[in-house]
C-alpha cells in the first residue's frame, strides 16, 4: 500500500513539474508584448525565411540599449582559446561608447554582416568579457547605422504557422530580420492607445 503511494506521490510531482504549474515560471519569450510587431527572419543555417509575429529582442520591443561601432579599430584576429575571430576593443563601450537606443516601430530591418566576428572588451585577464556582435540597422527613413549588441541577445518570436509555434534565434545565427508591421495587443490603457501609430 505504502509503495503505490508513494508511486502516486512521485506520478503528481512529475507532471507538475513537466507542465510547469509554478506561476512565476514564465520568461520573457514566452510573453506575448503590448505590441505585435510581425515579419520575416531569415537564418544564417536554414535557406529560408521565417514569417514570424510578436518580436522581440531579449523580450524587448523598444528601450534594447546598443553601441555606436568604433569607426577605426584593430583588424579581426582568430583567438585560440575560443576559436573564433575577435576584435579587441581598447575601451569600455559601457562607459566609453556613444548610446542608441533601438525601438522597434523605427527600424525596418536589423542584420548581423558577420556573425563569426565577435568584438571584445575584457579590462584585465582575470576579469569578466563583454562580447558583442556587428549589428547593421536599417531605418524606415533608409538610413542605416552600424551598432554593437550583446553576443548573447536572442531574438523572441512565433514562427506563423497551424501551431503558431515560439522561436529563439540566438543573434548569431540572425542573417535578417524585416519588421512589415505592428499593431496593438492590449487595445487601450485608460482609453488611450498603448502602442504607436502605425506609419
Amino acid at each position: 500500500m505504502i509503495f503505490y503511494l508513494l508511486m502516486l506521490i512521485n506520478l503528481l510531482l512529475s507532471s507538475a513539474l513537466m507542465h510547469g504549474t509554478s506561476s512565476g515560471s514564465t520568461s520573457a519569450k514566452d510573453l506575448k508584448q503590448p505590441v505585435n510587431f510581425s515579419g520575416k527572419i531569415a537564418t544564417y543555417y536554414q535557406d529560408q525565411d521565417y514569417i514570424v509575429e510578436n518580436i522581440s529582442v531579449q523580450g524587448k520591443y523598444k528601450d534594447i540599449t546598443t553601441y555606436d561601432t568604433p569607426t577605426t579599430h584593430p583588424e579581426a584576429l582568430m583567438n585560440n582559446d575560443t576559436k573564433q575571430l575577435e576584435i579587441t576593443l581598447d575601451h569600455n563601450p559601457l562607459d566609453d561608447f556613444p548610446q542608441t537606443t533601438l525601438k522597434l516601430e523605427d527600424i525596418n530591418s536589423l542584420e548581423v554582416p558577420s556573425p563569426d566576428t565577435v568584438w571584445v572588451y575584457q579590462k584585465k585577464k582575470n576579469q569578466p568579457r563583454q562580447e558583442y556582435l556587428e549589428l547593421k540597422v536599417t531605418y524606415k527613413d533608409g538610413t542605416t547605422k552600424s551598432l554593437l549588441l550583446g553576443h548573447k541577445n536572442e531574438i523572441y518570436c512565433y514562427e506563423l504557422t497551424a501551431e503558431s509555434q515560439r522561436k529563439t534565434i540566438p543573434l548569431s545565427a540572425l542573417k535578417k530580420l524585416t519588421i512589415e508591421a505592428f499593431s496593438c495587443q492590449i487595445e487601450t490603457k485608460n482609453a488611450k492607445p498603448v502602442c504607436p501609430k502605425n506609419p
